[in-house]
Formats: structure tokens, sequence, C-alpha cells
């Protein structure tokens, strides 16, 4: 080598997983043909990934939300390779950019979102990015992120010493079930059955001494002890702003929680028709606790008058007929954030 050259960098180490032979290696031969990248495989099913990276840990994955002709296989595997191996960057190929595709392969762990609708040639650049510590992902894909932090609530549970009493798996599934997600929903975004949701689900009202999940999002979401002390909590505290923000954007368990609080005059002051209004679309977005709206719903209509009745479910209503989808499925991707001032500021990382 003539003095003072400099050498030329490793080329990266990549693997490559989509969802048929001949995808996989077209998209293989592709990278190859960058001479700063080194395909180490290409694999379209879950035993051959498997086997490949116990031979060898690529420096990238580049996989698809597809494998084995499961549309959702590839998520799960890369949760799976993100548990053993949270320092290797992992591309998520996603046939469609869908809000809730894009959330759940974020929160799987990957560390870029390319669409295959996009260049092979922009995909060597994703790869490099990545590869160097960036994440990847369009300006519209970053807002689904930070729409959904917003969204979500900081999910504690501490004694009066301020210890916290769940493990980071626990406060994981409560995470979940505040996001008004179902025991097969949890199951299916942290890799564990229904029966094991259920039994984490057990041991958390153990903990705590709740006896049903709308007393253990009562208690976490509102930062209190297991045993509550006497306090006031002024209106823009920050889990009533939480508890309204959620439960506009259609989180069931957020709005069953708005309506007790306006039933029972806590942190806010008592409104019935309100109270009335929210039982009623909690009652239609979710698909658990319907007893305890029914009795709650009955209690509300011996204190109201019958045009109370009439204003609130006529409330309810036109909440649903504007937030809820046409096939009548619960869901959150629908709903329109809520607008903020000024002009539209938007941030792209690696686009």
């Amino acid at each position: 080598m003539p003095s003072g050259a400099v050498p030329s960098p490793e080329p990266v180490s990549v693997l490559v997983g989509e969802n048929t032979r001949i995808h996989s290696q077209l998209l293989a031969g592709a990278l190859k043909a960058d001479p700063r990248i080194h395909v180490l495989g290409a694999v379209c099913t879950t035993a051959e990934f498997d086997a490949l990276v116990s031979q060898q840990i690529p420096q990238v994955i580049v996989l698809s939300a597809s494998l084995d002709e499961d549309a959702q296989l590839g998520i799960s595997t890369l949760r799976s390779f993100h548990q053993a191996y949270p320092n290797v960057p992992v591309v998520m190929l996603l046939d469609s950019c869908k809000r809730e595709l894009v959330l759940d392969a974020f929160r799987s762990g990957a560390k870029g979102i390319f669409s295959k609708n996009d260049s092979l040639e922009t995909l060597c650049k994703c790869v490099l990015s990545v590869h160097e510590g960036q994440v990847w992902a369009s300006s519209r894909e970053v807002r689904y992120v930070l729409e959904a932090l917003c969204a979500a609530p900081t999910i504690r549970a501490v004694n009066k010493q301020g210890i916290n009493l769940l493990a980071p798996r626990e406060l994981e599934v409560v995470q979940c079930l505040a996001e008004g997600l179902t025991n097969r929903e949890i199951g299916k975004r942290m890799g564990l059955s229904q029966h094991t949701v259920k039994n984490y689900l057990l041991r958390i009202f153990d903990k705590l001494g709740v006896s049903n999940r709308v007393e253990l999002l009562s208690l976490t979401m509102s930062h209190q002890s297991p045993a509550p002390q006497p306090r006031r909590e002024t209106p823009d505290a920050p889990p009533l702003l939480w508890c309204h923000y959620a439960a506009e954007r259609g989180v069931p368990y957020a709005q069953l929680l708005l309506a007790e609080l306006y039933a029972e005059g806590k942190s806010l002051p008592q409104d019935l028709v309100s109270a009335f209004t929210w039982y009623q679309v909690s009652e239609a977005m979710s698909g658990t606790v319907r007893d305890k709206i029914h009795a709650a719903k009955l209690d509300l209509l011996r204190r109201l008058t019958p045009e109370q009745v009439k204003q609130a479910r006529g409330k309810a209503e036109d909440w649903l007929r504007r937030n809820a989808p046409a096939d009548g499925n619960r869901t959150k991707s629908n709903l329109k954030p809520p607008r903020t001032p000024g002009p539209d500021q938007r941030l792209a990382v690696g686009s």
C-alpha cells in the first residue's frame, strides 16, 4: 500500500430475510452490488434465519415483516432476535407502512423502516446508516412514533418508600393494557401466550392489591401508592390530561376511567351527563368489563333526567360516528391527533 494511503473500511456484513426465496435472492443480489456491503446469506424462513444466525452474527439484518407466508412472523422473529442481540440493528421491510405496522416494528426493536416500494439504491443507504447508529424513518413514520409516545401514559407502581413494585416485564404488560390491548393482543406484541399474559396480570393484581383491570389502571396511571393518602389533584394534573387525551384517541380503559372520574367528581367537577357519555362510548369501543359499565349506566339512569340521558347518548353517538372505523372494529390508528398551532413542522430521520 502506498505511503499515506487510507485503507478501505471492511464491508458491512448483512443478513437478508424475505418472504419468498426469489425475493430474498434478488434483494441479496442488489445489496451485493454495493462494495461497502457483504451479504452473509439470504433466507425466507425462520428456521433458515435461526440456523444462519447461530453460525455468525451479522452487523445488520434486513428483515421482511412476512416470513414463512405469515404476514407478522417477521416481526415476531425480530422481537426474539432483538432480545438476544439488542446491539445488532435491524431494518424492517414493510409492504405497507401503516401506523400499527410501523409501531409494532419499532416496539420490537427495529432501527429502520424501509418500504418495499422504495429503490434498492436507497436500501443500501439505509443499511449503512443504521450500521452507523442512525435511525432510518420517514417523517410520517417518526410522527407515528411521537403520537404514540404522547398518547401512552407513564406507568408507575411504587410503595410508600418509592420502591418499584413491578418488574420491567410486568410494567410492559400494564403499559399494553393502558393502550387498550386485549390479552391476545398483549401476547402477540410481547411474544407470550394468552395464558402467560393472564398469569402476569394475576401476579400484578396480587402485588398491587387490586381485583380488576380498571382498578389497576386507575392506580398506576394516577401515580398513587397502594395505600392512597388524601390529596388534592388540580385539573391540569398530568394523569387527568393523559386521560382526556387518550379517551379522545380511542383508548377504552381511559374512556372508562374518565367516566368514573366524572361520575365520582374526582380531580374534576362532577358531571353525570359526561359520565354517562363516556360510559356509553367505552361500552361500544371495548370488549371487556361490560358488566361493570352496564351497572354504572343503570346507576346513572336513576340519577339523570330523560333529557339528560338523551343528551348524553347523543354526544356518545356523535363521538362514535366521528371516530369509530367503518367496519366497527376497535382501532386507534384512524383517530386524528389534536391540532397544534403554527406551521406543520416535520422531522425526517435518515430520509
